[in-house]
């Protein structure tokens, strides 16, 4: 058996993706869109403000208050895959356990807020 020394190392295979982090995954986007329906419609019907200081002056713009959320969304799906790759898969779970834990808490504060 011959070795070509000049052929590339192999890349490492990332380990398998969990199969609880894509429907994790999903349900932390459908909670963002949620989130944001929810926002606007308490701002819009007069009935809510947004709490958050830092997002006070974007939800006063809904394009901007989507792209925000998009973009936030995208890196925390970014961010527990860098985690799985780096073989925390279990990790990855937990963290999105919590974050659709406490999205699914602030969506249901919102809609309790707008059907007053």
């Amino acid at each position: 058996m011959s070795v070509d020394a000049d052929a590339a190392p192999l890349a490492p295979i990332p380990p398998a993706r969990p199969l609880a982090l894509p429907p994790l995954y999903a349900t932390f986007i459908a909670l963002q869109g949620l989130d944001v329906h929810s926002t606007l419609e308490g701002i819009h019907s007069g009935k809510a403000v947004e709490a958050n200081p830092m997002l006070a002056d974007m939800a006063a713009s809904p394009a901007m208050l989507i792209a925000f959320k998009a973009g936030t969304t995208a890196a925390v799906i970014a961010l527990c895959e860098q985690l799985r790759r780096n073989h925390h898969g279990t990790a990855a779970v937990f963290v999105m356990i919590g974050l659709n834990s406490a999205y699914a808490a602030v969506v249901a504060h919102n809609y309790e807020v707008v059907r007053r």
